[in-house]
């Protein structure tokens, strides 16, 4: 008797982790979820490294791609500095605890990249790339 409930129980538990997975599939699929992580995407970006960014639609591939649709980032002036129908990368692994998303590889799509240098030699994607540098410049 206590085998046959065991077993049930082992089943009811396998049926349930089961729905809670295709329920996640199902959920990271969905219209919603994808808009919602498109303007997370954005104002992450907009208030963390101060970058003027629009992105048309995020699609989440499972397991391990992120597509973004119809992208647009201006530099510190406002001059478009980069235009794409799309972005894909792989994602290597996310460190959840640490808000950490490493990425394999990007591929960027008919990319229109406007470089432009003012006359002391700075560069308008300069302003960008110091956003990403660790502040943290010990060497030992």
């Amino acid at each position: 008797m206590l085998k046959i409930r065991l077993k049930r129980l082992i089943i009811l538990l396998s049926l349930l982790l089961l729905r809670d997975i295709l329920l996640l599939v199902i959920i990271s699929n969905s219209a919603f979820l994808q808009s919602f992580l498109t303007k997370q995407t954005i104002a992450f970006f907009a208030r963390h490294y101060d970058i003027e960014l629009t992105v048309d639609n995020v699609y989440v591939k499972l397991p391990n791609t992120i597509v973004l649709n119809d992208i647009c980032m201006m530099d510190s002036i406002g001059d478009t500095l980069i235009v794409s129908q799309e972005i894909s990368a792989n994602i290597s692994a996310i460190k959840i605890w640490d808000n950490q998303l490493y990425l394999d590889k990007i591929l960027i799509n008919e990319p229109l990249i406007n470089v432009c240098v003012d006359t002391n030699g700075v560069a308008n994607y300069e302003y960008i790339l110091n956003k990403f540098t660790s502040e943290d410049t010990d060497t030992t």
